[in-house]
Parts: C-alpha cells; structure tokens; sequence
C-alpha cells in the first residue's frame, strides 16, 4: 500500500513515528496498572500516583508523537498518524467498553452490553483523535522552531508581527 508514498529512507522513521506516541502511552498504562495492583507507590496512594505521575506521561504522549513526526514527509507523516489514531482509537474503545460492560456489581450492569458500543466508540474516537490533533500541532510548533529552541518571541513571524504593531512600514 504504501510502496510508492513512503520513501525507502523514511520507513524506519515512520516506524519511530508510530512507536514512540504508542510506548509513552503504554508506559503510562503500565504505571497505572502497577499501582493498581500495589495500592501505594511509596508515599502516593492509587488516585495521587494517577494524577503524580500517570497523567503527566499520558500527556506527554502528543508531544512525544510532534517530535517524532516533525520531519516526516506529508505522505509519511499521514501514514503514521493514520496507523496511531487507528491503535489508540481501537485500544480505548475495548478497553472504555469493558471497563462500563463489566462492572465488579452483584446486579449486573444498568444497560446490555450493546448499548454502550456507540458510547464507547465515540470515546475511542475521540482519545485517538485527540493524540493525532496535538500530535499533529507539536510537530508544526517544532518544525517552525517554537519547540523549546527558542521562545515564541524570537520567531520570524512574532518578530515580523511586532515591527508592524510598532509602526514599521514592513508589513506582517
């Protein structure tokens, strides 16, 4: 499929641009699951690891994804974003549908398993989305060097835009 889109160079890249979002989140889920099956992670319980140190990994997967894909070519860039909004998309949807399939009641769930597909679906849509959107908008920040080598304030375009407001007869 991909055999005269992608550059023969730009394969391994495409795979470093897929495996790096997907291994941050799969840290993250690890974490999550270590504690879990622990309880307290030194002095955090459960809930404080989760927002410590869980969450802070999970979000770090968009931009560890921008990183990763700022120098892919358009075609490669899309083939990975296709291939880690298509994972992300279908691991949150099993697994936000089992989550609310099975709970741990001794009556059972309030609604039939099937009537939380399109829930769960949506949701996955909108975790995977979500990834690929800021992904996408890191590897644009970075590309157009506002990706911590220097501030927004020193770019082309902020300078461009300030000599204008100043009065400068060069336009924005």
């Amino acid at each position: 499929m991909s055999e005269g889109l992608i550059d023969p160079s730009h394969r391994s890249r495409v795979a470093l641009g897929v495996a790096v979002p997907l291994g941050v989140l799969v840290l993250a889920y690890a974490l999550w699951h270590y504690s879990d099956l622990v309880g307290y992670v030194g002095p955090l319980d459960k809930a404080s690891f989760g927002w410590v140190v869980v969450a802070p990994v999970w979000l770090l997967a968009p931009l560890a994804a921008g990183w990763t894909w700022r120098e892919l070519t358009p075609p490669a860039s899309a083939l990975a974003k296709v291939i880690v909004g298509a994972i992300v998309t279908t691991v949150a949807t099993v697994l936000f549908w089992i989550a609310v399939t099975e709970p741990a009641c001794e009556f059972g769930p309030r609604t039939p398993s099937t009537g939380w597909m399109a829930p769960s679906i949506l949701i996955g849509l909108l975790v995977g989305s979500g990834l690929v959107a800021g992904g996408s908008f890191a590897a644009h920040e970075i590309r157009d060097g506002r990706g911590g080598r220097r501030s927004c304030s020193e770019s082309p375009r902020k300078r461009a835009s300030l000599s204008w407001r100043r009065g400068s007869s060069r336009g924005p």
